[in-house]
């Protein structure tokens, strides 16, 4: 009697989460969701240490056709500045550092043909980390993670972003940032 009052709760959290539109991260199809792009080919130009995150998050979007990546494409995408700082952001009371910000900023602009100007796109993402002389092994570990982990989403934003840029031509188009 337990276990099948247990499976009915259970069927019940189920529901109403399925009934309230909650989907895992990465479940929803991407065409579906996503806004439709005004181009169908991108160069990726100028990425720096972005550039394998970039190819990995429009691979993954797959609204882009990447026959034309090397040659003539429609759009092209150009990471203007990349900054990565490490600001202290907490200090004990004997003067010890004890926590970070880490801050990765990218400025980037996407070319389209049927532009007259590069559109500007930028993104700052910031992350705590705590911080310890005695695990300083450690510390480097998980502070080059959170980077390589900024990186992904930055790269992650950059490719949705994409997405909501002004139709060719609109006045929204003229100086607005996404």
């Amino acid at each position: 009697m337990k276990r099948m009052l247990r499976n009915i709760a259970l069927l019940a959290c189920i529901g109403t989460l399925s009934a309230c539109g909650f989907q895992l991260r990465g479940l929803s199809t991407p065409l579906s969701q996503s806004a439709p792009l005004s181009f169908t080919s991108l160069r990726i130009a100028q990425a720096g240490s972005l550039q394998s995150a970039l190819e990995t998050a429009l691979r993954r979007d797959g609204r882009i056709q990447f026959d034309n990546l090397k040659g003539n494409a429609d759009a092209v995408l150009r990471i203007v500045d990349e900054e990565d700082r490490k600001d202290v952001l907490g200090v004990s009371l004997a003067g010890d550092v004890n926590e970070y910000m880490l801050i990765y900023s990218v400025r980037a602009t996407v070319q389209r043909l049927q532009d007259e100007a590069p559109l500007p796109l930028s993104i700052t993402l910031r992350r705590t980390m705590s911080y310890s002389d005695s695990v300083t092994l450690g510390k480097e570990r998980e502070e080059a993670l959170l980077r390589a982990d900024m990186r992904k989403e930055a790269a992650d934003q950059l490719v949705r972003r994409l997405g909501y840029l002004p139709a060719p031509g609109s006045k929204a188009d003229a100086g607005k940032q996404p």
